[in-house]
């Protein structure tokens, strides 16, 4: 039996069919390719249209925002404006209004534009940032005119505050001496002797106040606050646990049961801080925009304030360096509080109370403050 063979192809056949082979093989890879490419420019283009979809209602939202922020401003700021208000915390060193700064630089207008720019913050800075920029206040305080308001000199600060008790009889105005931590015992134990001698002349003086840069300690000076309190009869406030890497001595400091505690931003964090707090009560000064902008907090709602509140201890809302941090004026700060812990008009007037209650006029009856009083209570300037 015989098998038929097929003819065998010439190499130069077999040659021709695997071009052809090729050809089809990489004609069929390209249109893959091509419907791939499609395929990935549809995904592409689908991915970049949700994006800028996205986009858009981001800075639609923004707008809204912006747009209902004003609307609120415009409604409800006033209606803050009109409200008698206590302030407890308030460092005149950080407080001088741009105004005021350009007043006192009028005959160097380059020069006022330079440190303005260092010193009003634009922005959240660290705390060593902050702290910085209160060295710049030194470069305005050089000309004879300018030590007339902001002076070093006690007796300065007693004259401007006595013209500004007749100028605006309705506004009360006392003093808290603070004594900085980097201050050596016998400097604070001058400085102390010196506010003996000017209560004698005046009734301005109401307390001192533990200050300064958090990272350093001041233990040392403790018992100059209690002879602060003991023998001068002066209200002691403590800037205490400003930083959470700083609280080794604030157990120290609350024994001594101050009058107040300035700050207070990690309390929360010490059960046996909360606990001490809780049962002595002791009035809280919170300032809500100044933990932002020295990075404390990230931000306002997530303050200490609501933890306390809720754990009744007496709360006054603050400005701390109203000149320094943008939209700071105590105005601002009882609208921020009230919108981010949705604080009603009962609410503010129990605030204002306490800090009242807080207030060293109040405690060491400084002054008549009857008529301070009735002006809260019934929420009125009039």
């Amino acid at each position: 039996m015989y098998r038929v063979m097929p003819p065998k192809k010439s190499g130069k056949q077999n040659k021709k069919l695997t071009i052809q082979q090729e050809r089809v093989k990489a004609d069929r890879e390209a249109t893959q390719k091509a419907i791939q490419d499609k395929n990935d420019h549809t995904l592409l283009d689908n991915e970049i249209a949700e994006r800028e979809k996205v986009a858009a209602a981001e800075r639609q939202e923004f707008e809204n925002k912006i747009a209902l922020t004003r609307q609120i401003q415009e409604n409800f700021l006033p209606r803050f404006q009109k409200m008698p208000k206590v302030e407890l915390h308030a460092h005149l060193s950080g407080s001088i209004s741009r105004k005021t700064i350009e007043f006192l630089m009028n005959s160097d207008l380059k020069r006022a534009k330079q440190i303005l720019s260092k010193y009003h913050l634009n922005e959240p800075k660290d705390m060593d940032r902050v702290f910085d920029t209160f060295g710049i206040i030194h470069e305005i305080l050089e000309k004879p005119e300018a030590l007339r308001v902001f002076s070093s000199n006690l007796k300065s600060f007693f004259l401007a505050v006595k013209e500004a008790q007749l100028e605006h009889p309705q506004i009360k105005v006392f003093l808290v001496i603070s004594f900085d931590r980097s201050l050596v015992y016998e400097e604070a134990n001058e400085l102390l002797h010196l506010i003996g001698k000017f209560q004698l002349e005046t009734n301005v003086i109401v307390g001192v106040e533990l200050g300064g840069n958090p990272k350093l300690s001041g233990i040392h000076l403790l018992s100059i606050f209690q002879l602060a309190r003991r023998f001068h009869g002066l209200g002691v406030t403590l800037h205490l646990a400003e930083l959470e890497s700083q609280t080794d001595d604030v157990l120290d400091y609350l024994m001594m049961l101050p009058d107040r505690v300035g700050h207070g931003t990690f309390l929360h964090t010490n059960p046996k801080f909360v606990e001490m707090m809780s049962f002595y009560k002791i009035p809280l000064e919170i300032c809500l925009s100044s933990n932002v902008y020295s990075k404390t907090v990230p931000s306002i709602h997530d303050s200490h304030f609501k933890y306390w509140k809720t754990k009744g201890v007496p709360l006054s809302i603050c400005t701390d360096d109203k000149g320094v941090i943008p939209g700071a004026t105590l105005t601002e700060e009882y609208y921020k509080a009230a919108v981010a812990f949705s604080l009603t008009t009962a609410d503010l007037i129990q605030i204002n109370i306490d800090a009242l209650r807080s207030s060293f006029a109040y405690k060491y009856n400084v002054t008549d403050l009857r008529d301070t009083w009735r002006k809260i209570h019934h929420n009125t300037l009039e």
